[in-house]
C-alpha cells in the first residue's frame, strides 16, 4: 500500500471525527441552554396544572382531554415543520416562533375556566411541534455527522436537566405562591429560552428547496421505518 494513501489514513480520520473540529459550538450550547430553560418552564406549569384545573371545576376527564388534544395538535404540527424549513431554507425563525408560542403557557395565570386552560395549553404545545423537528434539523446542519451522537446527547442532557429542575422549583413554591403566580414564574425561564436562541444560536442559511414535496418525501423512507412509524402511531 502506498504510504499516505487514503485507505491507510482512514483509521486516523475515524479517531478524529470531523477533522478535529469542535462540536460544542456556541450555537449548539445555545440550543442546549434554550431547551434547559424551555423544559424548566414546561415542567413547572405541568406540575401544578392538575391542581389548578381542579380549582376551576375541571376533573380527570377534562385533564385527559386537555393533555390528549394538546399532544395531538403538537404532533400534527411536527409533521410539516421540518419539511417547511427545507422549503424556505431557514430554520432559526421557525425555532424562535416555536419558543414564543410555547411561552404563551404563562397565560394560564389568567385562565377563568377549564376551556381557557384547554385553549392556552393547546396553543403553547403547538409551539413544541413547530420548534422540535426544525431545531433537530439545525443541530444536524451545524456539526459534522461524526459528532451527531455527542451533540444530541448533550442536548438531551440539558433538556432532562430542565425537566428535573422545573417540578422541583414548582413544588417548592406551592404553599408560598398561588397557582396563578407559579404560572407567571414559569414564564421567566420561557423568556430566557427565547433570549438564548435569539442571541446564542446562529442559523445556517440553506438553498431553499422549492421542489420538496411532503408526500414524496414520506414515500421515499425505507419500508422498515414506515412500519415503525405506523406501529408507534397506533400504540
Amino acid at each position: 500500500m502506498r504510504p499516505g494513501s487514503d485507505r491507510e489514513q482512514a483509521p486516523e480520520r475515524l479517531l478524529k471525527p470531523g477533522g478535529g473540529k469542535k462540536w460544542l459550538t456556541p450555537s449548539i450550547f445555545g440550543l442546549g441552554l434554550t431547551s434547559f430553560f424551555a423544559d424548566m418552564s414546561y415542567e413547572m406549569a405541568t406540575a401544578v396544572l392538575p391542581m389548578f384545573l381542579a380549582t376551576l371545576g375541571g376533573g380527570a376527564v377534562m385533564l385527559g382531554a386537555i393533555e390528549g388534544l394538546s399532544d395531538a395538535a403538537s404532533s400534527f404540527v411536527k409533521l410539516g415543520m421540518g419539511y417547511y424549513s427545507d422549503r424556505i431554507g431557514r430554520r432559526k425563525p421557525l425555532i424562535v416562533l416555536g419558543y414564543v408560542m410555547s411561552a404563551a403557557k404563562g397565560m394560564l395565570a389568567f385562565a377563568a375556566s377549564p376551556v381557557h386552560v384547554l385553549l392556552v395549553r393547546t396553543f403553547s404545545w403547538m409551539g413544541r411541534g413547530v420548534r422540535g423537528p426544525v431545531r433537530d434539523a439545525l443541530m444536524a446542519d451545524l456539526v459534522d455527522p461524526a459528532y451527531y451522537g455527542r451533540v444530541f446527547g448533550f442536548h438531551r442532557m440539558m433538556d432532562t436537566a430542565g425537566a428535573i429542575a422545573g417540578p422541583l422549583i414548582a413544588l417548592s413554591l406551592i404553599g408560598v405562591l398561588s397557582f396563578r403566580s407559579i404560572f407567571l414564574v414559569a414564564f421567566l425561564p420561557a423568556l430566557l429560552a427565547i433570549a438564548s436562541v435569539l442571541f446564542l444560536v446562529q442559523d445556517k442559511i440553506r438553498k431553499p428547496d422549492q421542489t420538496a414535496r411532503l408526500r414524496s418525501g414520506t414515500a421515499s423512507l425505507p419500508r422498515s421505518f414506515r412500519l415503525f412509524l405506523a406501529s408507534a402511531g397506533l400504540f
